[in-house]
């Protein structure tokens, strides 16, 4: 399993992790230090060791006789694994410390010997500096094949300058990965939990192996007893106390971690959850005052793990079952002709004469019989297949297929989804489940702007990816024969050799520095070497041998991330570009949506001429500027084709203010966000934007999954308020569609067929709030295909239409209460997901009811199933004038229901202005609609 996404590392939620350690995970590789000649004196000192191509960079070794390697594991992970006890292996600090009295110390660890951990301190003496062994060290026995994660605290001098982490395996052989230090007078909490885990590791409480589960036992349950009055205790210190600032910031850990010995209905506990109980338990003792009673540690169990067996892919009743069922397409236009093929296997040894019905479902629940056939099913499968036209409604569409026997009676049925659309961007579904419809591919061309076809075959993208022209034109092809909408990748920076050529013929097109020399891009990368301009960018070795012509000096690969910013301000390059990307599209084929990494937005800096490009211009006058940039790059792109799609990032509140802390506020100006605040000037750049037909606006949030990610958007109540500002943002407001992502999802490559359960809970908690918010999502799991990804997937592309549609209204949260309330056992959310859809001869109310999640943090690895929500009852105040026609309820499947959209209709009483109705039973999420006429 992906170890950033282990339950062990899951147990760092509550910590600062912000890496003061350079490269402390290990995943780079190359760059210096050190260089060649460090290497070889490694080497001279008995150091087995990479090449400094293949070796972390700001780690290093001191001593001799040892070893040291760099593994990358088949899920991406790399760490570092070392031996020999004569041997350092050393860190690099980001910068000196602040005034701090500790410093925390954060590992994973595995293996079988004992490692070693210690400082390299360096004092403040005047302009001399110099090692100080009084920082002191800590050394802990390993042996378990699995990752454990260990917080050490040591007390630090007021003349110590500097540290670097060092590192040694005293004995045998040990893996390490995620170094980190933690200081500072504000993390007094760590800093206490770190000595608690001292105490708790002498007393053998800390347990290292038997897997990531801890079966509840009987020594498990006195642990949990022991945190249950450990919190007890601290809850009464708090309330006695209000204004200790350390029993506060224990209280939100002990909350944290609560859920993981606590919730009701656990058999196993995850074994870093348990670890920082036991730290807490201690440093709760050590506040408080309350003693830690547990007598003597015994061994503990570790749960076997079961899988979940996939249900059935189609309904199969009897003899007789529904298989293949498949649109040809899974997006059509409105008003296309589908087709849609299947088979029906008769298990039994004679021939059934039936009737053999499809179905299409649209809306909110209209249907139509759109083929109707008598067919003689003789055993085993008979296959069929039908056309029809999916009508003139945008949005999502169901195919039923009904087997009816001769008494008139459904023996066999199956049900399969795909959409219809006027603006293909509007219903995007973009990711790896098997419902997706815009393929992206990221980083394959050879410039960031200024896009150009060449004859090159095999060359390196910018992003230093090898790329096969044949092999992305082939991928292209397959994609869209499936009707998936391609896209591919520009940012607002030249680069490449493709993209330096460009800038040579058109040296305005560029920003520059006040030294009159290329500006360097701040996101994008660094000015190129000039040898590497002149080589060819050409890698298949017959043409490239041509294009050298014996020319051996020029034979440079040329290396990633060279960029020359694009000049926004001038008008004439925004078009070049736009242009250019119209013209790639055309020689290419099949590239029908282009992302700007970034807004069409100006960038300040110097002209070829010296002359300031945005000199003089006020804040008014930049957000008109804006919004000329965005008409003139949209406008271009869709010269020739009218249905071109493109999108673009850093259009959301919080990208936009993340932009402005950087003080880059000139691209935000016209973008309507904190103009109460004086932060804009208006919103005419926002409504350029969103006016624009086939787009879409990334929120780029990659790391809500990632326990070692410090984002605030891993608590799940920032995350739901941070979509719901988006959605009132660009959905509401501005009418145009939001996406997230991309957020990977690893799963172990050398498991053939992952469980189909695996992550479920968590991202069935998670995509309920995508639903309710009116987002796309772009969650990229590895494998593609990834099981929990495609109830939700699937359920967008029926119900498209009650999430996306740019005519649902969001009620306030106030008038959501008012006109919708609920007695339920448990707590739901539905007040900020109440929507209202006016039809021409009728109008819809849609309440999304959505569970909390019940961790501080988001973890994929969270197994607990919520029971079932029964006799959910909820009253809806009838609009004046309007009389209730339907009620129906909808959600996606459960991990052990079969896979197709579960959906009812609801039965429900009036009673003067009231409707009242039972909500069927749910885990997750539901969605109520109510049509009136």
């Amino acid at each position: 399993m992906n170890k950033f996404l282990m339950a062990g590392l899951a147990a760092l939620a509550a910590l600062p992790l912000s890496a003061r350690v350079r490269e402390g995970n290990f995943q780079r590789s190359g760059g210096n230090p050190p260089n060649d000649a460090a290497i070889k004196q490694y080497r001279n000192n008995g150091i087995k060791c990479p090449d400094a191509k293949n070796w972390t960079p700001y780690w290093h070794c001191i001593g001799k006789n040892g070893s040291v390697e760099f593994i990358r594991e088949k899920n991406g992970n790399r760490f570092a694994r070392i031996s020999g006890n004569n041997m350092l292996f050393c860190g690099t600090d980001y910068g000196g410390l602040r005034d701090t009295e500790y410093v925390a110390f954060t590992l994973d660890v595995r293996g079988k010997g004992v490692i070693y951990i210690s400082y390299l301190t360096y004092l403040k003496k005047g302009a001399k500096s110099g090692p100080d062994t009084k920082m002191g060290s800590a050394a802990v026995e390993v042996d378990s094949s699995d990752w454990t994660n260990y917080l050490f605290v040591m007390k630090r001098s007021d003349a110590i300058h500097a540290l670097h982490p060092s590192l040694m395996a005293l004995k045998g052989t040990v893996d390490i990965d995620n170094v980190n230090m933690i200081y500072g007078k504000e993390n007094i909490d760590i800093f206490a939990i770190a000595r608690g885990e001292a105490e708790s590791r002498l007393r053998k409480l800390h347990k290292t192996d038997g897997g990531q589960e801890v079966a509840i036992d009987e020594e498990i349950q006195k642990r949990i007893e022991m945190f249950r009055t450990q919190e007890a205790a601290l809850q009464k210190f708090v309330q006695e106390k209000p204004d200790h600032v350390l029993a506060a910031k224990l209280m939100k850990h002990v909350k944290a971690v609560r859920p993981y010995l606590l919730t009701e209905g656990l058999k196993t506990i995850r074994r870093g959850q348990l670890n920082r109980a036991m730290a807490l338990c201690y440093a709760i003792q050590e506040v408080t005052g309350s003693k830690v009673n547990y007598g003597k540690s015994a061994s503990v169990k570790t749960p076997e793990k079961k899988k979940i067996a996939a249900a059935p892919r189609q309904n199969k009743l009897g003899l007789f079952q529904v298989t293949d069922l498949k649109p040809e397409k899974l997006l059509y236009r409105e008003n296309d002709n589908a087709k849609v093929s299947f088979s029906v296997q008769n298990y039994g040894s004679t021939s059934a004469k039936v009737k053999v019905k499809g179905i299409l479902h649209s809306g909110i629940d209209d249907k139509r019989t759109v083929f109707e056939r008598d067919a003689v099913l003789k055993s085993g499968r008979s296959r069929f297949s039908f056309s029809f036209n999916v009508g003139s409604e945008s949005f999502g569409r169901g195919i039923e297929v009904q087997v009816i026997d001769a008494k008139g009676k459904t023996i066999a049925e199956g049900r399969e989804y795909f959409q219809a659309h006027k603006e293909f961007m509007r219903v995007m579904l973009h990711g790896t489940s098997r419902y997706q419809n815009v393929f992206h591919l990221f980083g394959h061309e050879q410039s960031d702007y200024g896009i150009q076809d060449t004859d090159d075959q095999v060359y390196f993208s910018n992003e230093r990816r090898l790329m096969r022209k044949k092999n992305l034109i082939r991928d292209v092809k397959n994609h869209r024969a499936r009707n998936e909408h391609v896209s591919f990748y520009q940012c607002r920076s030249f680069s490449g050799q493709v993209g330096l050529e460009e800038v040579r013929k058109n040296p305005e097109y560029i920003l520059y520095g006040e030294n009159g020399q290329p500006e360097i891009d701040p996101f994008y990368g660094r000015v190129p070497d000039p040898f590497e301009i002149a080589s060819p960018s050409e890698l298949e070795p017959v043409r490239r041998a041509k294009v050298l012509d014996g020319r051996k000096f020029l034979d440079v690969k040329i290396s990633a991330c060279h960029s020359l910013i694009a000049d926004f301000a001038n008008l004439e390059c925004v078009a070049y570009g736009a242009k250019s990307v119209r013209e790639y599209q055309k020689k290419r084929g099949g590239l029908d949506i282009v992302y700007l990494d970034d807004t069409p937005s100006v960038m300040p800096g110097y002209t070829i001429t010296g002359k300031y490009n945005i000199a003089g211009l006020s804040k008014p006058q930049l957000a008109k500027l804006n919004t000329e940039i965005a008409r003139v790059w949209n406008s271009e792109l869709r010269r020739d084709n009218p249905d071109a799609g493109s999108w673009c990032n850093g259009v959301n509140p919080n990208g936009i203010r993340w932009y402005r802390s950087l003080g880059m506020w000139e691209r935000t100006m016209g973008l309507g966000v904190d103009v109460d605040k004086g932060d804009d000037v208006s919103d005419e750049y926002i409504r350029a934007l969103t006016s624009v037909y086939n787009s879409m606006f990334l929120s780029e949030i990659q790391h809500s999954f990632n326990p070692r990610s410090g984002i605030k958007e891993r608590n799940p109540v920032v995350w739901m308020n941070h979509m719901l500002e988006q959605r009132d943002y660009i959905v509401q407001k501005y009418k145009g569609n939001i996406i997230f992502g991309y957020i990977c999802i690893d799963t172990d490559p050398d498991v053939a067929n992952l469980p189909r359960d695996l992550y479920w809970i968590t991202l069935s908690y998670f995509h309920a709030l995508t639903l309710a918010t009116q987002h796309h999502h772009a969650i990229l799991a590895i494998p593609p295909g990834f099981a929990a990804l495609q109830p939700y997937d699937q359920f967008m592309t029926r119900y498209s239409g009650l999430l996306w549609d740019k005519e649902l209204v969001a009620l306030p949260a106030d008038q959501a209460k008012k006109t919708v309330s609920i007695k339920s056992k448990s707590k739901l959310l539905y007040e900020n997901f109440v929507y209202s859809r006016k039809y021409k001869d009728s109008e819809a109310l849609v309440t999304h009811f959505v569970r909390p999640y019940p961790l501080e943090t988001w973890d994929l690895n969270w197994n607990v199933t919520p029971p079932a929500l029964k006799d959910v009852e909820v009253t809806i105040d009838i609009p004046a004038g309007k009389k209730p026609v339907l009620v129906k309820a909808m959600r996606p499947y459960d991990v052990h229901e079969k896979d197709e959209v579960v959906e009812q209709i609801v039965r429900f009483n009036i009673n003067g202005n009231k409707l009242t109705c039972v909500l069927p039973e749910f885990r997750y999420y539901n969605m109520l609609v109510v049509k009136y006429q």
